[in-house]
């Protein structure tokens, strides 16, 4: 199975983990009866957009309002590109000025940090970050025109503010170990032109956390 696959099934488990009791996760034959996912699509690499619907599918056939997903994916802005944010339903893209990325690395640390604050207690997580990659790049050893290494699927494990790592829970442990480190800049490097998911309880959703952004009170 791909990446992507994994990654979600994992996410769904780790979620399944939390109160108000523990349940069993869900294998990856119960996410293609009930999300959609194609043999296909499951046995090969698949874009942000591909993995956001089935997700979205499965979560709301399977959990009904009980899990949600959203998209944010970083690309460059550009002209005639759409204005819609990450806080519209499904999330989308951030505002950006032509010629920046839609999430800057001062933004993506920003969702890092939400996501580690929502989950203090780490065996009861309530929000699941899905990061979409080139793992060469993340890697540090270039690009690459292989389709399965250019859009690789993980899971965050963790973020230390301090040095500005990432600690990422990889769904190919044999290829690139089960756990690795990678600085911010480069992970934001090599999520350029994919993104990331935000799997998580609905319980936990706010305009705010879809964002990145802390809200400000009016004056």
């Amino acid at each position: 199975f791909g990446s992507h696959a994994v990654a979600v099934a994992w996410a769904v488990a780790l979620l399944l983990s939390a109160p108000p009791e523990p349940q069993p996760g869900v294998d990856l034959g119960e996410l293609m009866r009930v999300g959609g996912l194609t043999l296909g699509l499951a046995c090969h690499p698949a874009s942000l957009d591909q993995v956001f619907s089935y997700c979205g599918a499965f979560l709301q056939r399977r959990y009904g309002s009980r899990f949600s997903v959203s998209r944010h994916p970083i690309v460059m802005r550009t002209r005639g590109l759409g204005a819609s944010t990450s806080s519209s339903p499904g999330g989308g893209l951030s505002p950006a000025a032509e010629g920046e990325p839609t999430i800057s690395m001062m933004l993506l640390e920003e969702f890092l940090g939400r996501v580690m604050r929502a989950n203090s207690d780490p065996k009861r997580p309530s929000l699941v970050m899905l990061l979409n990659f080139d793992a060469s790049v993340a890697h540090m050893v270039g690009s690459t025109e292989k389709e399965a290494e250019s859009s690789h699927w993980a899971v965050l494990a963790s973020y230390d503010p301090g040095r500005q790592v990432v600690l990422v829970a990889d769904t190919e442990p044999k290829k690139y170990g089960r756990l690795w480190g990678v600085p911010l800049d480069c992970l934001h490097a090599a999520l350029m032109g994919k993104g990331f998911l935000l799997v998580a309880q609905s319980s936990v959703v706010t305009p705010e956390l879809l964002t990145g952004r802390r809200s400000v009170s009016p004056k």
